[in-house]
């Protein structure tokens, strides 16, 4: 269920954790899963919420441009 003040998801049977969208899915609409804000650990360097999967992908430069491929 989404709790329309806050903008978070919850489980009816655990409604006091929360969950937000990946933020792959809000900006590049490639992720489908959520980040469990209840034990989600940020990285000190970044703003992002990322899901558990997400956490662990490096950008991939485009390979349309030749100085990107070795």
């Amino acid at each position: 269920e989404l709790d329309q003040k806050t903008g978070v998801f919850f489980k009816a049977a655990e409604p006091k954790v929360h969950y937000k969208k990946c933020d792959n899915n809000a900006r590049y609409n490639v992720c489908n899963s959520m980040g469990n804000l209840s034990t989600f650990v940020p990285d000190p360097n970044s703003e992002e919420i990322l899901c558990f999967s997400c956490q662990f992908n490096e950008p991939v430069p485009a390979l349309t441009s030749e100085r990107h491929i070795p």
